[in-house]
């Protein structure tokens, strides 16, 4: 199915960058407006309205004739968590220093009605109604952060295949020359220990659930041989004679002070590295994150 949305934001993207060729884009300058800017938020604004809607009806929305805002993004807003994504502007000649203008959020209150709502949405209507009077309104800031927030529209809009195609572990800008997604690393490591998914993270960077079942059964495997390891060894031996309240189902290795950073301590893990072995060599591949568990129980 092609997609009518991303080669116009493009375009914006595009003519964004060339705006900041003649206006130094820094936090001093943050503020400042022109007519290219206005026309600019205005087109970035009408095409939010026009995704959102796309994505509400792609995603089960029912309502006939929604609200951009208050019935769209709010229904988003509900599934995937969109006031909490993060955004990092990249481009090279965007000179920002304020992590504010560097690290954004641009949904957040987007789905709320008039003054309620997010800054860029009421610079846009007042724009729409009265540009006039509210040109000012016409920043670099707004527009950058309208932007931003149809950016991540479009990474939501795009396939699971789409998403495996177009981003790598180094690089989750999907395209983009002016931001990158933010990505939570799910790093594994022991049996239920698992990373809670972070909201403000629009990617996640993991091994396939296959891998992690095949980790977690490796894991089992190399803990029962840690332990065989342990008790079948002098030092475990008299260990456990000095503790016999204790089973072995009760026992840590790497907690037990008296063998912190010992030699016998470093025999005992290798006796079982299946699974660290398998961790280090698995693939791994970036997904969106709609507020799913992020590895299967």
């Amino acid at each position: 199915m092609t997609n009518l949305f991303l080669p116009i934001y493009r375009n914006l993207e595009k003519e964004t960058l060339k705006l900041s060729e003649d206006i130094f884009f820094n936090d001093e300058q943050i503020n400042v407006y022109s007519t290219k800017i206005a026309e600019l938020l205005v087109r970035t604004v009408v095409e939010i309205e026009s995704l959102s809607k796309e994505l509400y009806f792609k995603n089960g929305g029912q309502k006939e004739e929604p609200y951009f805002d208050t019935d769209c993004i709010a229904f988003l807003e509900q599934k995937w968590k969109l006031s909490k994504k993060e955004v990092l502007v990249i481009a090279p000649n965007f000179y920002f220093q304020d992590s504010a203008n560097k690290i954004l959020t641009p949904l957040y209150k987007a789905n709320k009605h008039g003054t309620s709502g997010s800054d860029w949405k009421k610079a846009y209507q007042a724009l729409k109604h009265d540009r006039s009077k509210n040109f000012k309104r016409a920043s670099v800031k707004h527009l950058i952060r309208a932007l931003a927030a149809l950016y991540i529209l479009n990474i939501y809009n795009k396939t699971d295949e789409e998403i495996r195609k177009e981003t790598s572990l180094l690089d989750t800008s999907f395209g983009s020359q002016i931001f990158s997604a933010k990505k939570q690393v799910e790093f594994l490591f022991a049996e239920n220990i698992k990373l809670p998914n972070n909201a403000s993270c629009i990617c996640i960077e993991k091994v396939p659930d296959y891998v992690y079942k095949k980790i977690i059964k490796a894991y089992k495997e190399d803990t029962l041989k840690q332990i065989n390891f342990f008790k079948n060894s002098p030092e475990g031996k008299a260990f456990l004679q000095k503790h016999p309240e204790l089973s072995l189902s009760d026992i840590n290795i790497l907690s037990i002070p008296q063998f912190r950073c010992s030699k016998f301590l470093s025999e005992c893990m290798a006796a079982g590295q299946s699974a660290i072995q398998l961790l280090r060599t698995s693939p791994k591949e970036i997904v969106l994150n709609k507020g799913q568990e992020i590895y299967p129980d």
